[in-house]
């Protein structure tokens, strides 16, 4: 689920997994996109990236929704 979320928040931002990774690790991070990991380290990733480049608010956001979403269901 959090992985997914962050690959929506990646793609709506047209960023490469690359620029979040920050390294040529870029495997193991678009494993945790896909859910075959759920590594936390990979989600501080995506909060530190979007920290660093004003998007902290728009990540929160859509994980607000998710979870508001499955709160209703």
């Amino acid at each position: 689920m959090l992985g997914n979320i962050c690959r929506d928040f990646r793609v709506a931002h047209r960023l490469k997994l690359k620029q979040i990774e920050g390294g040529a690790m870029i495997k193991t991070l678009s494993g945790f996109e896909c859910g075959r990991s759920n590594n936390s380290e990979h989600f501080i990733k995506y909060v530190d990236f979007a920290i660093k480049h004003g998007l902290y608010e728009d990540l929160m956001s859509r994980i607000a929704n998710v979870v508001s979403n499955m709160e209703c269901k």
